[in-house]
Formats: structure tokens, sequence, C-alpha cells
């Protein structure tokens, strides 16, 4: 008898220490369940994505979808660049707010280009092109391409910011986290002049 009495002070003390235990995790997971619901609004963590602030990319030019040409040295003004890949969750959700974006910018602030990168033969990528090319420049390009490697592109979508005389002046994973555009919104932004 002795022995089942010890048994079940020791089983007892157990699913106590247990029971202990398991408040703590349930503690625990609802500060972070808080600590989550905070953080929704902040801004995605973007650091090494792209370059950064105040670097510029190596002179490029490309051809448009619609064969115009378009240079960053030859830009009058800022030019925003936006890269989407399809097949990606949140590039599939940003596209709609860069289009957005490219439609309240002052007409004449900025040029805004999109890069759909993808194999020539992709179809969904055409979609995504054409698609984009009701407010922006789109050029395709493929996952190595020159584009990508001139703005050190290492996650999709990926946004930034580039001054007239090439400087990086933001970078952003969300269109909701680049600058806000000041002024009106413009008439027609992808013919927006380039200064070729």
């Amino acid at each position: 008898m002795p022995y089942v009495v010890a048994a079940t002070v020791a089983v007892g003390l157990l699913c106590f220490i247990d029971l202990v235990l398991t408040v703590g995790v349930i503690r625990r997971l609802r500060e972070h369940t808080q600590l989550l619901a905070q953080g929704a609004g902040a801004p995605i963590p973007f650091k090494d994505m792209t370059l950064p602030v105040g670097a510029s990319p190596p002179p490029y030019s490309a051809l448009t979808i619609d064969g115009r040409h378009v240079s960053l040295s030859a830009q009058r003004g800022p030019t925003v660049v936006g890269f989407f890949m399809p097949g990606c969750d949140a590039c599939e959700e940003e596209i709609p707010e860069y289009l957005r974006y490219a439609a309240e910018l002052p007409d004449g602030q900025a040029d805004v280009w999109a890069f759909v990168i993808a194999d020539e033969d992709d179809e969904a990528a055409e979609v995504k092109a054409q698609q984009l090319a009701t407010g922006a420049r789109v050029i395709r390009e493929t996952d190595k391409g020159p584009a990508t490697a001139a703005f050190a592109v290492r996650a999709f979508p990926a946004f930034c910011v580039v001054s007239e005389d090439r400087a990086v002046t933001a970078t952003a994973g969300r269109v909701a986290d680049l600058p806000k555009p000041s002024g009106g919104p413009a008439d027609n932004r992808r013919h927006a002049t380039t200064g070729l």
C-alpha cells in the first residue's frame, strides 16, 4: 500500500509540474500573438534585398515591351523601379498597389518602370507585363538579367526609387513603404519623357 500512495503522489506532482509549464507556454503564446498583431502594419525589413539607399546602380538601358528605349543615365527626374515575378503571391498583391502608386505621382515627377522577371516563353509573365503596362514602362527580363544584377535584387517584389543622379533614395519590399507621392495624380505615367 505505501508504494501505491508514493506512486500516486509522484504522478500528482508530475501532473502539477506539467500544468505549470503548460500555463507558461500559453502565456508566452499570448504575448507572441500580441506582438505579431502590433507588428502587422510595420514595414517589412528590407535590408540587403536590393542596392542600399545611397548606392548607384551601374548605367542601365533596355527596351520596353512596346519597343521604347529606357535608360537610367538619360532620366531627367526620379525613377520608380519595381521588380515582379509571376507565381509570387506577394508580387500579385503588390501589382495593383504599384499601379495605384504610379497613378498618384504628379505628372512629370517621376518615370515608373516595372521589370517582369521570367523566362521568355512564360505566359503568366506576359499577362503580368500587360497588366503592369497600364501604368508603367514594362521590361521583361530573365532571373539573372542585367537589371536584377544592376539593382542587386535578391527577393521579389522589390521596389527602388532612383534619383536623377542615379542614387537609390528609397527601397522597399512593399509599395506602402515607398515615400508617399506629393501633388496630384498623373495623367499617363508610362509616357513620361526620358530624355531620349
